[in-house]
């Protein structure tokens, strides 16, 4: 049975997650991922990587940092993102055509865990894991503060996803993976200017 204070950590993990997701390059990205691999893969990919995500700040958080640098982790994340992004602007409508037809066949696990390892790498060191981070120490609660976090992250993006989704449906399939590939590049340089 969950104490009030358990109930408390919940919440301000919910509130000050949901509040730092608005706007976040992984709100960017999440958006990109349902234009590229559809709505319920984004799904998976969403709550899978908030779990992880939300998991490790809560309970692993301060280890990694001590092993990797921050600025290390940053660099990294940036430099996946600009490749991908580049990589969706300069290939031509054969491959376009033909990567379509592979997400099809590929059913639900690649797309999903490339989707996901993104996703948590663009998460690593970011504010709302500073933040999961910092209340899971303050609180001394982790549990409720992954719940609160994980749910904070979903309902933010969730929302991002159905607010933008009805506009992604209607354009072509070349400006949606030129608009995913900007969101991915700036998403990138972003990152790298801040790390």
């Amino acid at each position: 049975m969950p104490t009030p204070e358990d109930l408390q950590a919940l919440t301000a993990a919910f509130t000050i997650v949901f509040i730092a997701e608005l706007g976040d390059k992984t709100q960017l990205l999440i958006v990109a991922f349902a234009a590229k691999i559809g709505f319920a893969r984004t799904a998976i990919t969403l709550v899978l990587g908030s779990i992880l995500v939300s998991g490790v700040s809560a309970f692993l958080g301060g280890a990694l940092q001590d092993v990797l640098p921050q600025r290390t982790i940053q660099i990294a994340a940036a430099v996946l993102l600009i490749g991908f992004g580049l990589f969706l602007l300069f290939r031509g409508s054969e491959e376009e055509e033909e990567e379509v037809k592979e997400v099809r066949a590929a059913g639900w696990f690649r797309p999903v865990a490339a989707a996901t390892t993104v996703f948590v790498l663009a998460e690593i060191a970011d504010k709302t894991m500073l933040a999961t981070l910092a209340l899971a120490a303050g609180t001394g609660r982790p549990l409720p503060v992954w719940a609160g976090a994980s749910a904070g992250l979903i309902a933010a993006n969730v929302i991002a996803i159905a607010l933008v989704g009805a506009f992604i449906a209607r354009i072509s399939d070349r400006m949606r993976d030129v608009g995913v590939a900007v969101i991915f590049i700036v998403s990138g340089v972003i990152l790298l200017l801040w790390s």
